[in-house]
């Protein structure tokens, strides 16, 4: 019965962004009729709370077209772009873009525009590069694509009226991005741009046996184990000892990182068996002192853990290149040495399902 609850509550929200969106019908309509080059928006970004950059560490995300995006800022003023939105893709997500007034960006931002970067993925760095125009972003994810399709009776929008309607849905979520002009390398599979050369983690640094104890030992871990007791009868593979054990396409990875006499090792374990299974996201960092090849000479030290349902991280790199690692993940990081986190992934307004 959970399994069932679990999807009926999915489809009810569901249903009700689509109904929010019907009723929203004849007022967006009304906003986007006769859009002209001047657009005026209802929610400032600037005033919207979200972390800054950490310095010297940018995420990157693709354009529609596969291009490498350099995110310069995640916070941004309405004063900063101007004309005409263009829609660069219909949903999922909903993409759509404005010009940027170089001269109305603060000197910082400049400076970061102009300046050489350096280009990498989670293993390696793969090349250099420069900045071309920026132009701001806002990208969403909603069910709200269906009414603007007219899959559901109505008419299909046109191009200008999505525009309008996801621009003002995702104010939140607006970023200032730059394409990236290559000098050096291939940044086809750049996943981030640093001022500084990073260091990148790989084999587990310390005794493994013993960090997968510590990672079960952990009170989120024995709470999603509880929980996949329960769905053990629905699961493709029921005879497995541990939920992060089992076959199917379950993933748990093991990634160590040494800088000077530092040793971590991140745990991540995933588990997403679908809508109304069970779902099982895990990570936990852990650092190491003493001989990891002597018995009881380890001590093994939670750093930080977390149960996620989206963010998971899979690789640990030294962006800013001052010895404490950052944990990774797809448009998503980390930094252990603030605490903060950052995400660029697109605003998703459906149903986690």
């Amino acid at each position: 019965m959970p399994r069932l609850d679990a999807r009926f509550a999915c489809l009810f929200a569901s249903a009700l962004s689509l109904v929010l969106a019907s009723s929203a019908d004849a007022q967006a309509l009304a906003v986007t009729d006769g859009v002209t080059e001047a657009v005026t928006d209802d929610e400032d970004p600037s005033e919207i709370d979200r972390p800054e950059l950490p310095p010297g560490i940018r995420p990157l995300i693709r354009a529609t077209d596969g291009t490498p995006l350099v995110v310069v800022r995640v916070r941004t003023e309405s004063s900063w772009s101007r004309g005409a939105l263009r829609l660069r893709q219909r949903e999922w997500p909903t993409v759509v873009e404005r010009s940027v007034s170089r001269p109305a960006l603060p000197a910082d931002v400049r400076a970061d525009l102009s300046r050489l970067w350096t280009l990498s993925n989670e293993h390696a760095v793969v090349c250099s590069a420069r900045l071309g125009t920026p132009r701001v972003v806002r990208r969403v994810s909603t069910e709200q694509s269906i009414v603007w399709s007219g899959e559901e009776g109505g008419r299909r929008w046109s191009d200008r009226e999505v525009a309008r309607a996801a621009w003002d849905l995702a104010a939140g979520s607006e970023l200032l991005v730059a394409p990236v002009i290559k000098l050096h390398g291939r940044c086809g599979g750049a996943q981030w741009a640093t001022t500084e050369i990073p260091s990148f983690g790989g084999q587990p640094v310390g005794n493994e046996s013993r960090v997968l104890a510590a990672f079960r030992a952990l009170p989120a871990y024995v709470e999603l184990a509880s929980e996949w007791e329960g769905a053990r009868a629905y699961d493709a593979d029921p005879a497995a000892l541990h939920w992060d054990d089992r076959s199917g396409g379950q993933l748990r990875r093991m990634v160590g990182f040494a800088v000077g006499t530092r040793r971590f090792t991140l745990v991540a374990a995933e588990g997403n068996d679908g809508c109304g299974e069970f779902v099982g996201n895990l990570w936990a960092l852990f650092e190491h002192t003493g001989d990891r090849d002597e018995p009881g000479r380890e001590t093994i030290t939670l750093v930080a853990s977390d149960r996620t349902y989206g963010y998971l991280p899979s690789a640990l790199v030294d962006l800013d290149a001052d010895g404490v690692p950052e944990m990774v993940g797809f448009q998503q990081f980390h930094a252990l040495a603030t605490g903060l986190s950052t995400d660029v992934t697109p605003l998703f307004l459906g149903c986690n399902c």
